[in-house]
């Protein structure tokens, strides 16, 4: 490329268009940026990070939302809906969806990629929905890992037809929960032990022709992810030393310990509150990483109030909390911090299927619930959108203005 530039600027000279001090002059800047790339100037080699849009994530949220809402909507009304209806319908929404994708795709392509795969998301969820529901109204037999394993085939085959991360992500999810209901995951020696892992190698070797750095990085967590009855094991002997050491605190009444998981949600969203701190400013261990500790200590505060009630108005409570919290850390760190970012996604997922699978008190609330939840978080993210956008247009004109 430069040498065209020099060739372009010689021939300049040549003609007269330019004067010979002015081709020096060029042909030395273009030597000179030449060199600072060869030798790694620090501006030329500073990493660009990826941008981060609170908006996007707020769009996948809906997404997530919605599909559970509208599988439980279903549901609570299968009956009532004629069989060829109950079919067409879900099929409609598994095509919408994918159609939708590849339509965001082919028209803004990697800019509105959330949005892409909150259409998928839309799918997926929509399959899941029609393969229980269908087996259902047929009344076709089958056992939990017997489901885990054709959902993990179905949306295995949608991500490499339509190149999903979010269809990956389910694909992988479910071979794990496959492998996790086995007759003995903590074997390494078994052979659906073996089967579990030949399928994530395959999977690996998939993602790195495709070239799929996210692919591939999921298909090493479900791998480790795999580890993790035979972790269990180890640890629940632990755990078992400890609470022995406890049982003083569990003998508490149930309204004592509720205080004290309250106390310490407040706390750790008064620090997530806080802006993050200088990592450059010298200071000790638990202010550099204030963040990560507020977010794990809110997290293990929320998890133990999940104690007191899965059921009743307690529930719609508890949920509303553990979603606030995500979206307040995702606002106000998600950008700095990635595992935090990376682990409130893992989270608000956890709690959608926790929703879906104890449905709060009936199908129908759950999925009124979910939807109202959904329609909230498109409204937020619509005005997040436009303030993301006016925020960068401040921007810019104050960069120019600068300049």
């Amino acid at each position: 490329m430069s040498s065209l530039i020099e060739r372009q600027i010689q021939d300049w000279q040549k003609r007269g268009v330019i004067d010979d001090q002015v081709a020096v002059s060029l042909l030395a800047d273009i030597n000179a940026s030449a060199a600072k790339k060869a030798f790694g100037s620090p501006s030329t080699t500073k990493r660009v990070t990826r941008r981060f849009s609170f908006f996007q994530v707020l769009v996948v949220f809906a997404a997530i939302c919605f599909a559970a809402s509208v599988a439980l909507l279903i549901a609570s009304n299968w009956e009532a809906i004629p069989r060829l209806v109950r079919t067409i319908g879900i099929l409609c929404i598994v095509a919408a969806g994918l159609l939708g994708g590849v339509f965001v795709h082919g028209r803004y392509g990697t800019k509105s990629r959330y949005v892409e795969e909150a259409c998928y998301l839309i799918a997926g969820g929509a399959f899941l929905s029609a393969v229980a529901l269908v087996a259902q109204m047929y009344h076709i037999s089958g056992d939990e890992r017997g489901a885990a394993l054709l959902y993990a085939v179905g949306l295995g085959a949608g991500a490499i037809a339509v190149r999903s991360l979010v269809l990956t992500g389910g694909a992988l999810f479910f071979w794990t929960q496959w492998h996790f209901v086995g007759p003995d995951p903590a074997n390494l020696l078994s052979l659906p032990v073996w089967v579990f892992y030949a399928a994530l190698g395959a999977a690996l070797l998939v993602s790195l022709l495709l070239n799929s750095k996210w692919a591939k990085t999921m298909v090493l967590i479900a791998a480790a992810a795999g580890l993790l009855p035979l972790a269990a094991d180890i640890a629940w002997w632990i755990l078992e030393e400890i609470i022995d050491g406890l049982e003083w605190f569990f003998d508490l009444p149930d309204i004592v310990r509720q205080v004290i998981w309250g106390s310490m949600l407040l706390a750790a969203t008064y620090f997530i509150m806080l802006p993050s701190p200088d990592a450059a400013r010298k200071s000790g261990f638990f202010t550099r990483n204030r963040v990560e500790f507020s977010f794990i200590a809110g997290c293990f505060a929320l998890l133990a109030l999940h104690e007191f009630g899965d059921e009743g108005l307690f529930s719609f409570v508890l949920a509303g909390l553990v979603i606030g919290f995500i979206l307040l850390t995702l606002y106000r760190h998600g950008k700095e911090h990635v595992p935090v970012r990376y682990l409130c996604y893992a989270i608000f997922l956890i709690e959608v299927f926790y929703l879906y699978a104890e449905t709060i008190s009936s199908m129908v609330s759950t999925s009124g619930f979910l939807m109202l939840l959904a329609v909230f978080l498109v409204v937020v993210a619509s005005f997040v959108y436009r303030m993301e956008k006016r925020f960068a247009s401040t921007k810019n004109k104050d960069e120019a203005a600068a300049s």
